[in-house]
């Protein structure tokens, strides 16, 4: 399954790359970003992984930023940066119309925090 994620990725930096945009390239550095913080996780390289996510989580592109917060909040919860987690996990959820994903990341994150009436609630 990851390997057609990884494969739409460099899919998508290419198409970018031939239409010329000039935004594009920053993009796509975003979405490498992205892709190397993801190889990083599943390599357990943890703290490495959570500057690649937040420097994903840069990105003007919702969908893209939207991805690497909630990476960010599940590494930032591996490595017990709760604090972190937490405020990443508001962000997440408060930017717009939470999915399921980030509500349960929310409820995480608050749990870790020691807020367990707020985590029920999520």
């Amino acid at each position: 399954m990851r390997t057609v994620f990884y494969y739409l990725i460099l899919e998508l930096c290419l198409f970018l790359l031939s239409t010329g945009i000039n935004h594009s390239r920053r993009l796509i550095q975003q979405l490498i970003q992205l892709q190397l913080a993801n190889q990083l996780f599943e390599e357990n390289r943890l703290h490495e992984a959570l500057r690649s996510f937040d420097r994903a989580a840069q990105s003007d592109d919702i969908g893209l930023a939207t991805l690497a917060r909630k990476g960010k909040i599940r590494t930032a919860l591996k490595v017990a940066e709760f604090g972190l987690a937490r405020q990443e996990a508001e962000k997440l959820t408060g930017s717009r119309p939470p999915d399921d994903d980030a509500l349960s990341l929310l409820g995480d994150a608050l749990w870790s925090n020691g807020l367990f009436d707020e985590a029920d609630r999520a």
